[in-house]
């Protein structure tokens, strides 16, 4: 913690010789929802249901002085359940050094590339963030950076810039809190360039095999923009299901991870924007997922082993704790092959934001519809969402096991 301050003291201190930005974030959240789903025979996956919420202080400063700048970005979290810790978590510390049209970057540092909203398949970083309302860039601030060292040229044929990720191992719980939980090596490459009414990424990373992304936006209108990205995956891996016969036994079905290699995750979108409204529709397309095909048998299947399960008997057990295990590592994108996104949202209401949102998946139609409304008063957002989740009981959207919830939260930005 000493660290801590002293980057604060430096920082404050800075201002008076230097350019100084600060913002202060404080976010009270309260959560009711109900869970469970089909194959949760007696709470076998111990769902909670009920209240849930969180505190958060999110703490970022900006120092900027001539050449130099430097970033510091913490997130204090304070789970409003009995018996959870409270944490404090670094999540940017980084500097940046520019001369002429190149920079060098070090430390602590998120990097956000792509334009999907729901998913972003050229982001090999930060490829999905669970934020239902307001997108991957939102849920950003909360996330841990990665530590780095890099840079880039800004040329009049776009923006060049390279990164190394080092591994890092951590073994000490106060230090996975504070500063980093470990990260693996990787390698990374990135190109943009910006026209007045069209834009492209490339993006490039090495870990243990390359994988390829590319994005782009075209503004057909001041009303109509359409996007897309597109990421190639050199090696990923996927989990299957496959039943063996043993004698005396039966049927067990074991929980196996697939090597994939080679897959296309491809996202198009078009943004439109009406007088007080905008309308934005999104479809994705995942290789790795299930073929509807695949999605039948499997809730046959998933069907057949929840009549059958007997909580006294071992094989029904681990049959059923698979089938679980399969949904939970294999949970939205990855799901299935085929997914859409709707989004209506409010534009220039005075102290009103409100938005619904859609995600569908297309193999079996199920999916999750959350409404929101937001509140501004100068520095104070006061907001609350519901949502509930649609399908068979043995569809894609209703396995995860959130059937429906409200939250409310208030939220100070100094």
């Amino acid at each position: 913690m000493r660290f801590l301050y002293l980057i604060l003291l430096f920082l404050i201190s800075g201002g008076i010789f230097a350019d100084f930005e600060y913002r202060v974030l404080v976010r009270n959240e309260e959560d009711f929802a109900i869970k469970t789903n089909a194959i949760n025979q007696d709470n076998f996956l111990g769902f909670k249901s009920g209240l849930s919420g969180n505190a958060k202080m999110l703490f970022e400063a900006k120092f900027k002085l001539e050449n130099l700048k430097l970033k510091f970005s913490d997130l204090v979290l304070v789970p409003l359940v009995d018996g959870s810790l409270t944490t404090n978590s670094i999540l940017e510390a980084n500097i940046s050094f520019n001369l002429y049209d190149f920079y060098l970057d070090a430390g602590k540092k998120r990097i956000l590339k792509g334009k999907g909203f729901m998913v972003s398949p050229s982001d090999f970083l930060y490829n999905y963030l669970p934020d239902y309302n307001k997108g991957r860039e939102n849920s950003l601030q909360f996330k841990n950076g990665f530590f780095l060292a890099g840079g880039g040229y800004y040329s009049d044929f776009g923006n060049f810039s390279f990164y190394y990720i080092p591994e890092i191992s951590i073994d000490n719980d106060d230090v996975k809190r504070l500063i980093t939980e470990g990260q693996k090596e990787i390698y990374t490459g990135f190109y943009s360039i910006g026209f007045d009414t069209f834009d492209l990424g490339i993006t490039c990373i090495y870990r243990e095999v390359f994988n390829f992304g590319a994005y782009g936006s075209l503004r057909i209108s001041d009303n109509f923009v359409f996007y897309f990205d597109v990421g190639l995956t050199g090696k990923e891996s996927n989990y299957i299901l496959e039943k063996e016969n043993y004698p005396y036994v039966g049927d067990i079905y074991n929980l196996k991870e697939k090597e994939l290699k080679n897959t296309l995750q491809a996202l198009v979108g078009l943004n439109v924007i009406m007088d007080n409204f905008g309308l934005m529709i999104e479809y994705f397309y995942n290789d790795r997922g299930l073929t509807i095909e695949e999605i039948n048998i499997f809730k046959d299947e998933a069907k057949k082993i929840a009549n059958d399960y007997n909580k006294n008997n071992p094989v029904s057990l681990l049959n059923l704790g698979n089938v679980a295990n399969f949904v939970t590592k294999n949970s939205f994108p990855s799901f299935s092959r085929h997914y859409g996104m709707m989004r209506l949202y409010s534009i220039g209401i005075k102290n009103w934001e409100a938005s619904s949102l859609c995600i569908l998946s297309l193999s079996d139609l199920s999916g999750k519809l959350n409404n929101s409304v937001e509140y501004k008063l100068e520095n104070i957002n006061i907001g609350g969402s519901f949502f509930f989740s649609f399908g068979d009981d043995y569809s894609e959207f209703k396995l995860y096991g959130d059937m429906w919830g409200v939250s409310f939260y208030v939220e100070v930005c100094f």
